[in-house]
């Protein structure tokens, strides 16, 4: 079961074809390090979190502001990239470990509200549940749909009430649009506040694709990618499942 559910993890957000993550590091380093962090946790709360993001949404994202779709510091940033920056960037930061971002004061009142709406939606607008694209747990049913989990409650206002305006300057999203027409600000907060609280989960396309395929070399030397993401495995199961699923699971790491 453990192998069945990284696989499907995997294919969420697996690596991008022909993307190479090491081959990103002085663009990152030199360029998106100053908004959003070298390790892509951004300190800024007006600036998204990319630790742990799916690398297509990621890609996606930045081929439309190089298409200048979305305007704004990225789009004078990304028309100078090329498909290969753009996937090796994307690539990056989708192995980076999300960090729990810097929260402002919570409102416990807001947070239950935001949880009702993410979750059931506001029938008598027709609102439907958030979960329904981007899952219960936030981390997105699709590749075309962002992790939202532990995402910054500033910048998930912002960009709500850009939806909201419906300024092509601001989104390009007709979908999120068309639902954020019919929130009001205090439904938008309690939203984002929700999300801001959720456990950011780890996104698995680094080692969760290594493990899937290299279970059937149980015997990996110590310094094979296979032995490092079977340690890395070992390390989260207990996080993720409890630990009592690790001696369940152990079998996968002999």
């Amino acid at each position: 079961m453990i192998c069945l559910g990284l696989a499907s993890l995997s294919v969420r957000a697996g690596a991008l074809p022909q993307s190479d993550p090491a081959q990103a590091e002085p663009l990152v380093t030199q360029v998106c390090a100053a908004c959003h962090g070298a390790d892509g946790n951004s300190i800024n709360p007006t600036v998204p979190s990319l630790a742990g993001q799916g690398a297509h949404y990621i890609y996606e994202q930045l081929t439309v502001f190089k298409a200048q779709l979305r305007n704004g510091v990225m789009s004078a940033i990304a028309v100078n990239l090329t498909a290969a920056d753009m996937r090796n960037v994307a690539a990056s930061f989708a192995q980076q470990i999300p960090r729990p971002v810097l929260r402002s004061a919570i409102d416990s009142n807001l947070v239950a509200q935001g949880e009702r709406i993410y979750r059931d939606g506001i029938l008598a607008k027709g609102v439907p549940a958030c979960a329904s694209c981007h899952a219960l747990n936030a981390t997105g049913l699709a590749a075309e749909f962002p992790q939202l989990a532990g995402q910054h409650a500033l910048y998930l206002i912002e960009q709500l009430r850009a939806f909201r305006s419906g300024n092509p300057a601001s989104n390009s999203n007709a979908m999120m649009r068309a639902l954020a027409v019919n929130l009001t600000d205090r439904e938008i907060d309690a939203v984002a506040q929700y999300l801001a609280v959720m456990n950011k989960p780890r996104n698995f396309a680094y080692f969760g694709a290594q493990v899937v395929i290299g279970l059937g070399n149980r015997n990996s030397p110590p310094n094979s990618g296979n032995h490092e993401a079977k340690t890395e495995l070992a390390a989260i199961i207990p996080a993720l499942f409890g630990r009592e699923s690790s001696r369940r699971t152990s079998w996968l790491l002999q």
